[in-house]
């Protein structure tokens, strides 16, 4: 297994502008979804997915970016996970759902989740020192230059219940504002391709996923962005399949710290504002942090 901070010195400087994406109350339907599950409403192992948290930085000045259909940023140079390796899964689209007036700022196709679907479950203890380490410097790398990374935090909503729900992140800052990246892993059932399809369109996405599998059997697989309520909430996913039953979870918003927090009865994050315009990470960033936590042990 190759050392990921010796991988990252080898790799060639870079921009990584900002992006789009998102998916808050989507978050929040599939963490109320998720809690009736485990209290016996439906069988089966189910995923956690949820929101993150956030820190602001220092601003730095960045290369002039332009933006491409699916919300990335198009001034990224290419990372590790060979493009050509990536291909969209072949899974028939979803019919999207009735665009309503809230859908003017992103004109981006809406669709059911299948928090059903799940067979994961994520996020009922902190990732692993190693993944978030990984995730860490992969981020630091992809910023240097044009942003700011925060230290990474951590939260724990429900602490002390069954229902206690671990959350890792860091804040992305640059001129376009902040975004955050959020990391949970767990574990889950059967094979990389059958959760991976049971899976596929777990966040609302329309579009079938994004996949690449790697020579040990591992899929990565990641939406393409999505945009909800409220504030125009972008947001981007990826979920990561170990053949050993691990799975990773790498989330990517428009928004940080500074525009949620915790409820008073520590419960649930409470969404305060909108954040930047764009995600914080290009695709190519974004692919390039997944195939570095696939190689984590």
């Amino acid at each position: 297994m190759p050392d990921i901070e010796q991988e990252l010195r080898a790799v060639a400087d870079f921009t990584a502008p900002p992006s789009t994406t998102a998916l808050d109350d989507v978050l929040r339907r599939g963490r109320r979804r998720v809690y009736a599950l485990r209290a016996g409403a439906v069988a089966g192992v189910v995923a956690m997915v949820a929101g993150a948290g956030f820190a602001t930085s220092a601003l730095r000045s960045v290369p002039a970016q332009t933006q491409s259909a699916d919300g990335s940023s198009t001034t990224g140079a290419p990372l590790r996970g060979a493009p050509e390796r990536w291909r969209v899964a072949d899974l028939p689209a979803q019919t999207p759902l009735p665009a309503t007036p809230n859908d003017l700022a992103y004109p981006v196709p809406k669709c059911s989740a299948h928090w059903e679907d799940q067979v994961a479950e994520l996020r009922t203890a902190l990732p692993r020192q190693a993944v978030a380490d990984g995730v860490g410097m992969v981020v630091d790398k992809v910023a240097g230059g044009i942003g700011v990374v925060s230290e990474p935090k951590t939260a724990v909503l429900r602490p002390g219940t069954p229902e206690a729900d671990y959350h890792w992140w860091v804040d992305l800052t640059d001129v376009g504002g902040t975004g955050s990246v959020d990391v949970g892993e767990g574990r889950y059932p059967g094979t990389p391709q059958e959760a991976a399809d049971r899976e596929a369109f777990l966040y609302g996405n329309c579009e079938p996923p994004n996949r690449m599998a790697t020579d040990d059997g591992t899929i990565l697989q990641y939406t393409p962005f999505i945009v909800s309520e409220p504030f125009q909430t972008v947001a981007q996913a990826m979920r990561i399949y170990r053949p050993d039953g691990v799975v990773v979870e790498i989330v990517q918003r428009n928004f940080g710290s500074r525009d949620f927090r915790v409820n008073d009865a520590g419960t649930d994050f409470d969404r305060l504002s909108a954040g930047r315009g764009t995600l914080p990470l290009d695709v190519e960033a974004f692919r390039s942090i997944g195939a570095f936590v696939a190689d984590v042990n």
